[in-house]
C-alpha cells in the first residue's frame, strides 16, 4: 500500500525541453535556413563583389570571385550630373505616388466606410472587380488617354493616376482598418460639431496610420524599381526625363553605351538595392503591425 501510495503522490517527471530529438530537430530547421539564405544571397554577393572589380577582372575567364584590389572608384559613376538628375526624378515620382497612393486611398475608404449614399454596394463591386484585370489589358487605353492629353514625355503619366482613387487594393485594405474604428468616435465628434472632413482628418486618418504607413513603405519599393512605366511613357523623352532604373536600362542594357563595364552596372545596381532595403529594415515592424491589424480589424 505505501508503495501504491508513494507512487500516487510522487511529481511527474517533466520532459526535457532539449531532448535528442528536439535538438536535431533544431539543427535541421536552422541548416536549411542556412542554405536558403545563401540561396538568395548569391546573387547579391556576387553583385557586391564585381562592383569593386577592374574592367579586365569582371570578364575574366574562369570568373573571379574577389577583387585583388578594390575598386572604389567605380562608385563614382553614380555622382555623375545626368544620374543625380534622374535621382531627382525618381524621388519626385516616388513621392507624389506616396501621397496619392495614402491620401486617396484613405478617402475612398472612409466614404465606402462611415458615408451613406445611393448604390454604395454596386459601386464597391463595380471597384473592386477592377481586381480581377490583367494589368495588360489598361495599358493600351491608358496610354491612348494620356497621349490624347499630351502628356507623354513627362513625368505626370507616372503618378497622377495614384490621385484618383490611389489603388483599389490600397482601398480595401484601408476599409478593412477602419471597420475596426467604432462608429462611437464618429458620433461624439459630430455632437461637437464637427463635419466629415474634420472628422477624416482629425480622428480617421490619424488613426489610419499604421496601414497607411504600409501602403506608403510598399508604394515606394513598387516606383523606386519600376521600370515598366518609365520605358512606356518616358522612352522618346530626354535624359532629363529619366528616372534611374529607366537610365540604367539604356545605358547599361544592350547596345547602350556602357554595355561593356559591367563593374559600373554591379556598383550602381548595388546602390539602387541600398534605400528600399534601409526603408525595409526601419519600418519592418510597422509593415507588419499594418498588416496584421488589418487582417485582424477586418
Amino acid at each position: 500500500m505505501r508503495t501504491d501510495s508513494a507512487a500516487q503522490t510522487a511529481p511527474l517527471r517533466k520532459k526535457s525541453k532539449y531532448g535528442p530529438a528536439r535538438i536535431v530537430k533544431w539543427i535541421v530547421y536552422y541548416a536549411a535556413i542556412a542554405v536558403l539564405l545563401c540561396i538568395f544571397l548569391l546573387p547579391f554577393m556576387t553583385m557586391l563583389s564585381k562592383s569593386f572589380m577592374t574592367y579586365t577582372e569582371v570578364r575574366e575567364l574562369p570568373v573571379r570571385f574577389w577583387a585583388r584590389v578594390m575598386q572604389f572608384s567605380n562608385y563614382a559613376v553614380a555622382f555623375q550630373a545626368k544620374y543625380l538628375r534622374m535621382l531627382l526624378n525618381t524621388l519626385i515620382v516616388v513621392a507624389m505616388n506616396m501621397l496619392g497612393a495614402t491620401l486617396m486611398s484613405a478617402f475612398s475608404a472612409f466614404g465606402f466606410t462611415r458615408m451613406k449614399f445611393k448604390l454604395k454596394k454596386p459601386l464597391f463591386v463595380l471597384i473592386m472587380s477592377t481586381l480581377m484585370l490583367p494589368t495588360m489589358i489598361t495599358q493600351i487605353p491608358t496610354y491612348i488617354l494620356f497621349a490624347n492629353l499630351h502628356m507623354l514625355d513627362s513625368l505626370f503619366p507616372l503618378f497622377i493616376s495614384t490621385f484618383f482613387g490611389g489603388g483599389v487594393l490600397n482601398i480595401f485594405l484601408v476599409m478593412q482598418f477602419m471597420r475596426g474604428i467604432p462608429k462611437d468616435i464618429d458620433n461624439a465628434a459630430v455632437i461637437d460639431g464637427a463635419g466629415p472632413f474634420r472628422i477624416f482628418f482629425s480622428i480617421a486618418l490619424p488613426l489610419c496610420k499604421p496601414v497607411l504607413l504600409y501602403i506608403a513603405i510598399t508604394v515606394f519599393t513598387g516606383c523606386w524599381n519600376d521600370i515598366q512605366g518609365p520605358l512606356i511613357y518616358l522612352n522618346s523623352a530626354g535624359v532629363e526625363k529619366y528616372t534611374l532604373s529607366l537610365g540604367f536600362y539604356f545605358d547599361f542594357g544592350a547596345g547602350g553605351q556602357f554595355e561593356l563595364y559591367k563593374n559600373w552596372q554591379m556598383a550602381l545596381g548595388v546602390l539602387m538595392t541600398i534605400p528600399p532595403a534601409v526603408v525595409f529594415f526601419i519600418f519592418q515592424r510597422q509593415l507588419l503591425d499594418g498588416v496584421v491589424m488589418t487582417g485582424v480589424k477586418g
